[in-house]
């Protein structure tokens, strides 16, 4: 399987609520390349651009993100949409949220039977606490991303196209040729906020689906780490090791040269857009967007909301397209 992520706007407090921001995946087997080349080489060509171009929603019009949107609902992919509202995010709000979830994770230090990974789970804690509100923010919402598709998307897949399961290439938009600070605090953190993400949301596999090609990403006897089921009352005989399927393929890539992240971008940029109502048919395009989009086994909102402050959606227009997003989202389970 590809996945592709990529992100819309700055994560920066903002002075008004209805101040999206997204982060989007967009997940699908390894078969469609050459269809993803062709639909994008189309896109391109159709709205007056080169090939070769790498094209923004700012390029084309409201009617030919349309027609992307349609095409590439023919194709085998999905996708998965985090969305967080800057205009509630305040630094102070966010300052919060980083200091209990850097108590947390201190939690499990005294778990450590060695000191090196005591030393570690403080290492950690302190790389956590040291980040910028914006960065945290963005962290946050990206490992959310990547435990949503993991859930949801290994699942859908297993009932479809199981054989898809058998690797996992993960592109992400890098921001510069050189590693910035975003990708060295995210290879260093993302795992255990991952693992955090999981133990609170762990994968529900579901017994009629195949999942026979993901025996490379198993625990063997003995790997289970059995603090999980000491702390956390988890089961351990057996499971999927959700470090392993991240951690299989895993690239920052220039989106100049990788096709997928460009729709990662075309996609994100579009949600970001539709929840804040900026688009003339914004219901039709919600619904475009939606198609794109897998429920989870609970039916709430697919696109996946995440706050850092006690705040409800108010916002009409929002909603409306959250609904929609709802009602024309697939369902995990084969119909």
């Amino acid at each position: 399987m590809k996945i592709y992520i990529d992100e819309s706007g700055s994560f920066v407090n903002a002075p008004d609520v209805n101040s999206w921001n997204t982060v989007v995946a967009y997940a699908v087997p390894e078969t469609e390349t050459r269809k993803i080349r062709e639909l994008l080489r189309l896109f391109k060509v159709r709205t007056g651009h080169k090939a070769t171009d790498e094209i923004k929603l700012k390029n084309v019009d409201e009617a030919q993100y349309c027609d992307f949107l349609k095409d590439l609902n023919q194709l085998k992919g999905v996708a998965f949409c985090v969305a967080t509202d800057s205009g509630c995010n305040t630094d102070k709000a966010l300052a919060e949220h980083q200091t209990e979830q850097t108590k947390a994770v201190l939690k499990n230090k005294d778990k450590m039977i060695y000191e090196s990974g005591k030393a570690g789970v403080q290492d950690y804690a302190d790389k956590m606490a040291g980040i910028s509100p914006q960065l945290y923010a963005q962290l946050y919402c990206q490992t959310a991303l990547i435990n949503i598709v993991i859930n949801r998307a290994i699942n859908y897949f297993a009932a479809r196209f199981p054989r898809t399961l058998s690797k996992f290439c993960w592109r992400i938009d890098q921001k510069s040729t050189n590693k910035n600070d975003y990708e060295r605090v995210f290879e260093t953190l993302s795992p255990a906020f991952l693992q955090s993400q999981s133990i609170r949301e762990p994968l529900i596999m579901i017994r009629e689906f195949n999942y026979s090609a993901m025996s490379a990403f198993e625990y063997a006897e003995g790997e289970m780490p059995d603090y999980l089921e000491k702390a956390y009352g988890i089961p351990v005989q057996d499971g999927m090791n959700i470090g392993k399927v991240m951690r299989d393929d895993f690239q920052f890539v220039d989106s100049k040269d990788e096709l997928g992240v460009q729709i990662a971008d075309l996609l994100s940029a579009g949600f970001r857009k539709c929840l804040r109502g900026g688009f003339m048919a914004n219901d039709r395009v919600a619904e475009l967007l939606g198609t794109l989009l897998v429920h989870d086994l609970k039916l709430e909102y697919p696109v996946r909301l995440v706050g850092f402050t006690e705040h409800r959606v108010e916002d009409p227009t929002c909603i409306k397209a959250l609904e929609i997003m709802k009602n024309k989202a697939q369902s995990i389970l084969k119909s």
